[in-house]
């Protein structure tokens, strides 16, 4: 690769935000998840205790988690948030379906 195409993939990659903003970015979505996470685990434990359903509860966080992990894979390509990507994503519909099956 010469200087002219590593200049024009950078600034194709770095559109909308440069490198200290896409890291402060990344950081903030990681944690508001961990936020996000904390307070579903906390009212599913409420729900739990009352002997109520909380199956919207771990839809969120498996949605959150997938929603991050395809984010991820979009941007480096690794196989590894592929993987967690497809996961998520399929725990979060089986917990919908089996919300509205429930209900």
């Amino acid at each position: 690769m010469n200087k002219e195409e590593i200049l024009k993939k950078s600034i194709e990659e770095n559109r909308y935000l440069d490198e200290k903003q896409q890291n402060e970015v990344m950081q903030s979505f990681g944690f508001g998840g961990i936020i996000v996470a904390l307070l579903c685990l906390f009212f599913c434990m409420m729900n739990a205790v009352k002997g109520k359903s909380f199956y919207e509860f771990t839809i969120i966080i498996f949605g959150y988690m997938a929603g991050y992990a395809w984010s991820s894979y979009r941007k480096t390509k690794k196989i590894t948030f592929l993987i967690q990507a497809i996961a998520g994503t399929f725990v979060a519909i089986l917990g919908f379906v089996s919300y509205f099956l429930k209900v």
